[in-house]
């Protein structure tokens, strides 16, 4: 078959390069104030890039969370948290909120010619 020729079938090695090179592209974009979560990624399953750290989901919201029953952004562990309308004030120059997003808009045509760089063999 064609597609499984070029590597281009779901879960083919086109999807696992483009993955990675999603991954590292995206990089210079999360929040990285000790690095742990740009170092804790899952890329298991090629079709989505899973930040793991606990704090993750709300680095990627860019809004602040406090704890519900106490209302302090120290919140216990195992208690429901809240975003209590804040925004997150990233400190390095071009991380932030929706780090895809911002690697999709300053870098997609970069990234899809460096794929098909790799579908065809350069």
């Amino acid at each position: 078959r064609l597609k499984a020729r070029l590597g281009i079938e779901p879960n083919g090695r086109v999807q696992r390069y483009f993955q990675n090179a999603c991954y590292r592209y995206m990089d210079k974009y999360v929040p990285r104030r000790d690095g742990n979560l740009r170092k804790n990624v899952d890329l298991s399953d090629p079709n989505y890039i899973v930040y793991k750290s606990p704090y993750a989901h709300y680095m990627y919201e860019g809004k602040t969370m406090v704890d519900a029953e106490t209302g302090s952004a120290w919140a216990r562990k195992g208690t429901r948290k809240v975003y209590d309308g804040g925004n997150i004030q990233y400190h390095y120059g071009g991380t932030g909120d929706h780090w895809d997003e911002r690697m999709k808009s300053a870098e997609m045509n970069d990234l899809i010619k460096e794929v098909q760089d790799f579908i065809g063999g350069k």
